[in-house]
């Protein structure tokens, strides 16, 4: 058995996380490939960063909490669910971007910190026994 098609059974059998569509699941990944459209778009990922946890804004106090927007909540949305698709060979032809935020479901803050702790993942040290 060649080593692509092992590759790609482990590929299209790992579980992968979904979100609520207008009442479909959807495969959702925040991978590098995730973290390029996002980079992409907002130039750097601190950037993203940012952004996402409300800190961009340079003529805030210190003591003043923080700014959240919905565009990079639903930006990281839109980058983990092509990700996820593209993951899962799913075809996406069709359907737009405006349609997927025009449907997804869930309140703001559970979407924001799903998006949180996606992102971060991505960056997360490993311990000193999982890197042996």
């Amino acid at each position: 058995m060649s080593k692509g098609k092992d590759i790609h059974r482990a590929i299209f059998n790992s579980e992968v996380a979904t979100i609520g569509i207008a009442g479909e699941d959807v495969p959702i990944k925040f991978s590098l490939a995730a973290l390029e459209e996002v980079q992409e778009k907002y130039g750097t990922l601190t950037e993203y960063e940012k952004q996402l946890k409300g800190l961009s804004d340079k003529r805030k106090k210190k003591t003043d909490p923080p700014s959240i927007k919905a565009a990079p909540v639903i930006d990281g949305l839109i980058a983990m669910i092509h990700n996820g698709c593209m993951a899962k060979d799913y075809d996406l032809a069709g359907v737009t971007d405006r349609e997927l935020r025009g449907a997804l479901e869930g309140n703001f803050w559970e979407l924001r910190e799903l998006v949180l702790n996606e992102f971060n993942k991505n960056f997360i040290e490993p311990d000193e026994d999982e890197k042996k």
